[in-house]
This record gives structure tokens, sequence and C-alpha cells, in this order.
């Protein structure tokens, strides 16, 4: 859950619904999604951008975890504790089930621009980075950013960042 001092809402939801300006947001938030995109070389040529299929939502069990931590917020944000900072529910202000819920889910999903787990390290076949950092099939490419996640943390990934960029610097002074 996210409380956001402002009107915070998608392009769709913030059309729909028009919140007003001194608005504030209580939003859900999936920290470990199940849907799993892709990011792809587009050719060998480095000036070609990658391919990005981020699949947002694609398992279901995100849309049903989103759709429960709204109502979590709903029921927070109109609880008797609330009662003293709230006017009135704006989005989506009333009870949601079914198709309805979902399709509030879908319009109102955004990211918390907070991109990780594109590259990941790991010792499968689909891991990106090994345990010291080196891009596998690639000389002398190291990758020390949020990109090598094998799992989104339930923190701050500005923390988790700093740790293996930490690492990293350990890493390359021993020349490992």
């Amino acid at each position: 859950m996210v409380q956001i001092e402002l009107p915070y809402a998608s392009e769709v939801v913030a059309k729909q619904y028009a919140p007003p300006k001194t608005a504030w947001a209580l939003c859900a938030g999936l920290v470990a999604p199940k849907s799993r995109g892709e990011i792809r070389l587009k050719s060998a040529n480095p000036d070609d951008r990658p391919i990005v299929d981020a699949r947002f939502l694609s398992h279901p069990d995100d849309v049903k975890a989103l759709a429960w931590g709204i109502e979590m917020a709903r029921e927070i944000g109109n609880s008797a504790a609330m009662k003293d900072f709230v006017k009135r529910e704006v989005a989506p202000g009333k009870k949601l089930q079914g198709k309805d819920m979902e399709a509030f889910v879908r319009n109102g999903a955004t990211t918390y621009f907070h991109q990780a787990g594109t590259c990941r390290m790991g010792k499968d076949s689909q891991a990106v980075v090994d345990a010291k950092l080196r891009v596998n099939g690639v000389q002398k490419l190291r990758i020390a950013d949020s990109s090598i996640m094998p799992r989104i943390p339930a923190v701050a990934t500005m923390a988790t960042c700093a740790l293996i960029g930490e690492r990293a610097a350990e890493i390359l002074s021993k020349k490992a």
C-alpha cells in the first residue's frame, strides 16, 4: 500500500474520474508480480533499440491481488480513523466486482518506475549474469544495477542497488 500526497492516477482513470487537484491517493501495489515480460535484442546493431514486452498483468493472480489491494485501500480510506482526512472517495467510488473490477485494475495500473529483474542473476539457462555480475556469453561486460535482481525486493530498490554497487566494487577491486 502506498499513500501519495497528490491525485495520483493513470491517464485512463484520471480522465474517467477527474480527481481534484487537492486529492491524495491510497494505492495498492504489487511487489511480487507473477507476470513475466522480456527484453530482446532487435539485432546485433548497437544503435537498434531493444524489444521490450513488459506483459504487465498477464498472470491472472496479479489482477486478483491488485483487486484485493484496491478493496483494502477502500476499506482504509473509508474507515473511521481516516474520517478527518477524507471528503469523499473519488475512484472507484463504489464496490466493483467481476469484469468491472478487472477493468478498473487494468485501466488504473501504473508502475513504481523502479524496473528490476530484466537481466537476472542466476545459474540456470535463463540467467543473464553470473554471481560475479559477468554477462553470460559476453566477455568483459558486467551489469551492476536493479536489472540483475532475480526477484524484486519488498524494500526500496535504491537501497538494494546501493548494495549491488558495493558488491560490484568489491568484485572489481579483487579483479574477480
